[in-house]
């Protein structure tokens, strides 16, 4: 499949905006419940993003390698990309527990109706459409992040219009700042943030980066995705400022746009679900193909897939806001150690290349 630009972007935004971020939840436990200084990591987090988001990308494109374990760690050393792998399939996995456990609080908070029932269902989709594999996943990002981009800038306009221009240094005087002991500053949840990201999107990301030959097209494609993201968590960011009392709903964003309109509530809540639908479908596509690859049974795909999506339903019984507090930050610290074995797979390649280019000359 050609990967343009576009695709790129929007298939790097589309691994960030599931139902944590489209939602506010994960973006007031990690930047909003910090106030100003929350703002100013969430900046710092974004830039981080691209930068180590262009390496990534540029990693798998340069080495053609498309599996995460072999990404991470360049020495062939059973044992870490062992371990690395099973890291990588439990936080995949535990996302799209997050994603259905997110349906369930949306159907739950708009129509009261039961999350055993809404998530069974919704994991069942994700077994459906996951089996058309990488294709699906980027056509279902390219369909929904263009709108989700468009209503999240439509929310932040009509919310500030109504209530005015928040006050963001007050954000955090009621909120439980510094209260989730995995995220107990905003430089920590800044940092954070990032590793968890690119750390969970490794799987997602590398077979993607293989498809894409084009230095300039990762570059562009990674920025405008970055881009993308930055909009709509400023925009979320001072939708939630302008209602403070939205961040003790499960679903903040639906709870602004619901205050605002019936229909706006309506819009938002559909669009939430694609966002969840989206990232659900990318890792457990992820997953499915990362393990398929390890047994080298083509027709082991099958299987996998319907044993990860019951656990993803039994997971998701947890709770939304619960599973994000907890599943996210570890995936964080750990995502720490994977960048740092990133970086010196990329630039071992590169001073590999530097080399034989001196020797050729």
């Amino acid at each position: 499949m050609y990967m343009n630009t576009a695709r790129v972007a929007l298939t790097f935004a589309g691994c960030f905006l599931g139902a944590g971020y489209v939602s506010g939840q994960e973006l007031w436990q990690f930047f909003c419940s910090f106030g100003t200084f929350g703002f100013f990591g969430m900046i710092i987090a974004m830039l981080l993003v691209f930068l180590f988001g262009v390496l990534l990308l540029r990693l798998a494109s340069i080495s053609k390698i498309a599996q995460c374990d072999k990404l991470i760690i360049r020495a062939d050393n059973k044992f870490l990309r062992a371990f690395i792998g099973v890291a990588e399939t439990f936080f995949l996995v535990g996302i799209s527990v997050i994603m259905t456990a997110g349906v369930g609080a949306l159907f739950r908070q708009t129509l009261g109706l039961s999350e055993y029932l809404t998530g069974g269902l919704f994991a069942l989709l994700l077994f459906f459409l996951s089996l058309g594999g990488h294709q699906r996943m980027v056509s279902v990002f390219s369909m929904t992040v263009p709108f989700l981009i468009v209503f999240t800038l439509v929310v932040a306009v009509v919310s500030v219009s109504k209530f005015g221009f928040p006050d963001i240094s007050a954000m955090n005087a009621s909120s439980a700042s510094g209260e989730n002991p995995l995220l107990s500053s905003w430089w920590i949840s800044a940092v954070t943030f990032v590793c968890y990201n690119l750390f969970s999107s490794v799987q997602i990301l590398a077979p993607v980066g293989v498809m894409v030959d084009s230095k300039k097209r990762v570059w562009l494609g990674v920025f405008f995705g970055t881009f993308v993201l930055f909009v709509i968590a400023c925009s979320i960011f001072l939708s939630m400022a302008s209602l403070p009392a939205s961040s003790k709903a499960p679903l903040p964003m639906l709870f602004v746009a619901s205050e605002l309109s019936q229909v706006l509530g309506v819009i938002y809540s559909v669009l939430l679900f694609f966002g969840m639908l989206g990232t659900g479908l990318s890792c457990l596509v992820a997953v499915t193909h990362f393990i398929a690859e390890k047994t080298k049974i083509e027709k082991a795909k099958l299987p996998i897939t319907l044993v990860l999506s019951g656990f993803i339903y039994f997971g998701s019984l947890f709770g939304f806001g619960d599973l994000i507090g907890v599943v996210y930050p570890l995936c964080g610290y750990l995502g720490v150690l994977a960048i740092a074995a990133l970086c010196e797979h990329y630039f071992h390649i590169r001073k590999t290349a530097y080399k034989n280019k001196q020797d050729d000359k």
